[in-house]
């Protein structure tokens, strides 16, 4: 458990990219859910669809860094950008090994 990797994100929705990023949070779950060393991937979309929170956990560094590598070379500057908004509930988006 001392080697695992773990991180909260928060990051706020560009306006009329919900439904963009919905798709690509669905797609980015899917790949990240058939990673070795995935232990968690979850999704929260706020009440008001304007902040979404992201939970990772790897089994170690070499995990989390093939994960980031990954989200870096496909994902990376697609439809948010950071906020310090709180409040946020839990979709059934989530990968979990």
């Amino acid at each position: 458990m001392e080697d695992q990797v773990s991180w909260l994100l928060e990051m706020t929705v560009k306006p009329g990219e919900l439904d963009n990023l919905k798709a690509l949070i669905k797609e980015m779950v899917e790949s990240t859910g058939a990673q070795p060393g995935a232990l968690n991937y979850q999704w929260c979309i706020s009440d008001d669809n304007t902040t979404v929170h992201n939970f990772d956990r790897y089994s170690d560094s070499a995990a989390a860094k093939t994960h980031l590598d990954g989200f870096l070379a496909n994902y990376a500057g697609a439809t948010w950008q950071p906020s310090t908004q709180p409040g946020c509930r839990c979709t059934a988006l989530r990968a979990t090994r």
